[in-house]
């Protein structure tokens, strides 16, 4: 009877056809991969991807960087807390101080670093056994379907 279910629940998540289940299922897994990854630096993948926007930028305020991260204001505060606390990030004196823009410190450049050889390793990992191709076609069609949703 176990067996029974189990078969039936592998069928379900198999044959389910809704995106969003698809999307947030494909999501969870390819993040549970990363944050393993960077565990061993105590960052979680959105901090390392601010982090990263941070650098690119040179300065960013938590409206630039919401947009940067596709997603909203109160998520971008909340992952920027740890980033202050531990001194990799601080304010910038190079922009308008109404903006409270903020930079990244040479410690947050080190751990950025360090952040950037692991994600590398595990990208190279998930391109492999994913295919270059397919991979390619996939964020092709996954941009595509985001910027017709953007339109609507």
């Amino acid at each position: 009877m176990l067996y029974d279910k189990k078969d039936k629940i592998k069928r379900l998540v198999e044959d389910n056809q809704c995106l969003c289940f698809n999307i947030r299922k494909a999501s969870r897994m390819i993040t549970q991969i990363y944050d393993e990854a960077l565990r061993s630096l105590g960052y979680t993948p959105s901090q390392i991807m601010i982090l990263s926007n941070i650098q690119e930028l040179h300065s960013a305020n938590i409206n630039e960087l919401a947009e940067a991260v596709s997603t909203d204001r109160t998520t971008v505060s909340r992952n920027l807390l740890p980033l202050k606390k531990d001194g990799l990030i601080k304010p910038c004196d190079c922009a308008d101080r109404r903006e409270k823009a903020i930079m990244l410190t040479e410690k947050g450049g080190k751990i950025l670093q360090k952040a950037s050889r692991i994600w590398q390793e595990k990208h190279q990992e998930v391109l492999k056994a994913v295919g270059v191709k397919r991979m390619a076609d996939f964020i092709t069609d996954l941009n595509g379907i985001l910027n017709v949703m953007q339109k609507r």
